[in-house]
């Protein structure tokens, strides 16, 4: 029975380009995923079959380009490829007109590791990779003259090094003298009581944790005023403990990742 996977997508794409090498530029797009399974579980250090499908207009438009991939993931589920560097299908990346969108993204999985695949997301590119769209630049080289030519009878072209000379007199007419401070007498003027220095120890935490973290050392005393956030939700009183202490205990199950935030009020 086919089971669902689900994903947690840091980035999707990622290209950079060297523009003295633009007629050789590689025509992929860097992807990488956390792969859990439905129950929530990392699917770690295991061989994951991928399917990628680029879309046009709508997300049942054509299909412009198709590839697979196998890829092993890490400890900790990650799995990173390059797209465009698989087995294709159909289509060519080198010829999709990116400004003729919008685009979406497909992914499927087989956590196997072979072609049984699952659909897991459908998204929408919402900005056109950097160095693939930059091909459409080298078709303007060609208008450089006309350029030019309007350039040429814009009225900056008219300064003069007596007018630059002008300029960097009257700069230097509006300098600024910094002002002089004597010297602070600390026997007076401020008074800091313990209570002040205190308040200075608390404030807020914030943490990414990892999996099954359930203790976790603050820098400040938890007191009946401490408000818990997880994952942007406030945690009820009998999900966390440790009031007059300084050591937070998580009485839930803890997932890698779920970020952790605590504030004083």
């Amino acid at each position: 029975m086919k089971q669902a996977f689900n994903y947690i997508i840091f980035a999707l794409f990622i290209l950079g380009i060297n523009p003295g090498i633009l007629a050789q530029m590689p025509q992929k797009m860097s992807y990488q995923a956390v792969v859990r399974d439905n129950n929530g579980k990392l699917v770690a250090n295991s061989t994951v079959g991928l399917k990628f499908s680029i879309i046009q207009k709508t997300v049942k438009g054509g299909h412009v380009f198709e590839e697979t991939q196998i890829t092993n993931s890490n400890a900790n589920g990650l799995i990173t490829l390059e797209i465009g560097t698989g087995q294709i299908l159909s289509g060519s990346i080198d010829a999709i007109e990116w400004g003729n969108g919008p685009y979406f993204i497909k992914t499927e999985i087989d956590p196997s590791g072979g072609y049984n695949y699952s659909t897991t997301s459908i998204n929408q590119i919402m900005s056109v990779p950097y160095a693939l769209y930059s091909k459409t630049a080298e078709k303007l080289s060609d208008i450089n003259p006309v350029i030019n030519t309007l350039l040429d009878n814009y009225p900056y072209l008219g300064i003069t090094a007596a007018d630059t000379a002008r300029w960097n007199t009257s700069k230097k007419q509006l300098a600024e003298t910094d002002p002089t401070f004597t010297a602070w007498n600390r026997s007076s003027g401020i008074s800091i009581t313990t209570s002040q220095i205190s308040d200075f120890a608390s404030g807020a935490f914030e943490k990414e944790l990892a999996k099954d973290e359930t203790k976790v050392d603050l820098s400040f005393m938890l007191t009946g005023r401490s408000v818990v956030y997880l994952n942007g939700n406030v945690l009820p009183s009998p999900q966390w403990s440790g009031i007059d202490s300084k050591i937070l205990k998580l009485n839930i199950k803890i997932e890698l990742f779920d970020k952790l935030k605590v504030i004083e009020k």
